[in-house]
């Protein structure tokens, strides 16, 4: 995810830098194994731009293709946390 964070416009990453909250992203899997449509089922962040800038990452995934070739629906939460370093780090 660090690599996809880079993407994000520079405005979002500033506006968001203590971020932390969960993502709701619902995903149609095509046969094919690529994302069809996505959407945000829900979101405890309050920025449009970081929802559509996370829509666009998710768009460009790419899953296993569904077993049986048909279009899977998927909820994916997209949780955003702060890990706790330890102390022998």
């Amino acid at each position: 995810m660090k690599a996809a964070w880079a993407l994000m416009p520079r405005r979002v990453a500033i506006a968001t830098a203590a971020l932390l909250g969960v993502a709701l992203a619902g995903q149609a899997i095509a046969g094919d194994g690529t994302v069809g449509t996505a959407s945000l089922q829900g979101s405890t962040f309050r920025s449009m731009s970081l929802g559509r800038c996370l829509l666009q990452l998710v768009r460009g995934w790419r899953f296993p293709p569904p077993a049986d070739g048909k279009t899977a629906a998927v909820d994916y939460p997209l949780v955003f946390r702060k890990d706790e370093l330890d102390a022998g780090s």
